[in-house]
């Protein structure tokens, strides 16, 4: 390893300033991963119609993914030796989701959903460039992860709005 690319802190080589601001993109993250995570389940106990059983399922399965996410997230602050956001008053303040009303209509929340998924697509962007900065390749790795994830839901939401349109 070349002298000058040594990092300095103890255990991962990142220094207090180095991981500084990622703990702030990770906190945003977590706060805006942590509203749309509840506002997955408020769809999930509240849609009705036709598509109950598969947009039911579906959320199910994305707040489900979402809590193991978050967690991995949070994790990640600590390891910065920082302590992640933990109240849902924090996470409402910090988000870039905001937490809504109630919809009536599948189509309505599935909409919504989208959207969400575009915001939390931008947080994490940027919490990419912030990690790729000082090289953090772990969150950049985590975050690139959920991504993956995140657009396939996108994807498959896009899909299924368009046929109704």
């Amino acid at each position: 390893m070349i002298e000058s690319r040594k990092k300095t802190f103890a255990k991962l080589g990142y220094s207090h300033m180095d991981t500084a601001e990622i703990v702030v993109h990770l906190n945003k993250i977590l706060a805006t991963h942590s509203v749309f995570q509840q506002k997955l389940k408020r769809f999930h106990w509240n849609v009705t119609g036709q598509d109950f059983f598969d947009l039911h399922e579906l959320f199910e399965r994305m707040y489900s993914r979402a809590a193991k996410e978050i967690d991995a997230t949070a994790e990640r602050i600590r390891l910065f030796a920082q302590k992640p956001l933990a109240s849902f008053n924090d996470y409402l303040k910090h988000s870039e989701i905001k937490e809504g009303k109630d919809e009536s209509t599948a189509f309505e929340m599935t909409k919504i959903v989208l959207e969400d998924i575009r915001v939390l697509l931008e947080c994490m962007e940027e919490g990419i460039q912030a990690a790729q900065e000082v090289g953090d390749n772990g969150t950049e790795y985590m975050l690139k992860e959920q991504i993956y994830y995140l657009e396939k839901d996108h994807w498959m939401l896009t899909s299924w709005v368009k046929q109704l349109v």
